[in-house]
């Protein structure tokens, strides 16, 4: 599981963060909660980036 969420976390170049990963992950066939995306995420030290509003 953690693999997968890795995975798809670099294919985002770590833009994604728990909600978008749980999407990828019951497209996968995974069925895995919020929570347990974001206890193993901070186990393995992975963030997603917080990307700032551009100006048009």
């Amino acid at each position: 599981m953690k693999a997968k969420i890795r995975e798809h976390h670099e294919e985002s170049r770590a833009t994604y963060g728990t909600r978008r990963i749980q999407k990828k992950l019951t497209g996968d066939d995974e069925a895995v909660s919020r929570h347990r995306i974001a206890r193993l995420m901070k186990e393995e030290g992975l963030a997603c980036k917080l990307l700032a509003k551009q100006p048009i």
